[in-house]
């Protein structure tokens, strides 16, 4: 799977929910959550959107 960088809007809310931003790529954006993969690891996983709040 590729990911790409985090948008702004973005990086401030996966910041909140993340340890280190910059180690995770976002791979999927769906309405509720998004799928996120470590670049290093290739570990997914799935947090919640910022709608979801």
């Amino acid at each position: 799977m590729k990911g790409r960088k985090f948008t702004r809007v973005q990086r401030n809310h996966a910041q909140s929910v993340l340890a280190n931003v910059d180690d995770w790529l976002l791979v999927k954006v769906d309405e509720w959550t998004w799928t996120v993969m470590h670049r290093y690891l290739g570990q997914a996983r799935q947090i919640r959107n910022e709608r979801w709040k």
